[in-house]
């Protein structure tokens, strides 16, 4: 086995510390040996919510100079909370979040997070 499929192996090793209000908080912490022998922990892979899931509170229009962290402290009442306009959404990259004026994006939360939403 590879040293890549070693780090996709899953390897439970408790739970990494993230703030509660962190999109990893819950993440699990998982380790792998490497074929050196060096053991490498790292933080559980995280998926977005499946659509649905989310519990959608209003919708907004993308403006021209809109930002995501401007968008989050707005909806939010924090900077740090813009992946949850990004899962509301189903997006998964925050550099093209904002990059259609005109667009609507939902303003919601997923539920809290569980083990299974890490792989």
């Amino acid at each position: 086995m590879n040293d890549i499929a070693k780090l996709l192996t899953p390897v439970d090793a408790g739970t990494a510390p993230f703030p509660e209000d962190s999109r990893y908080h819950g993440a699990p912490l998982k380790t792998a040996t490497l074929a050196d022998g060096r053991e490498v922990r790292f933080t559980g892979r995280r998926f977005l919510p499946q659509p649905g899931t989310v519990d959608i509170r209003s919708m907004t229009r993308v403006r021209g100079g809109d930002r995501l962290d401007l968008l989050a402290a707005e909806h939010f009442g924090t900077p740090s909370q813009g992946w949850k306009l990004l899962d509301a959404n189903q997006i998964r990259d925050a550099r093209t979040a904002l990059d259609e004026v005109g667009a609507r994006l939902a303003i919601g939360e997923a539920p809290a997070f569980s083990r299974d939403r890490f792989k």
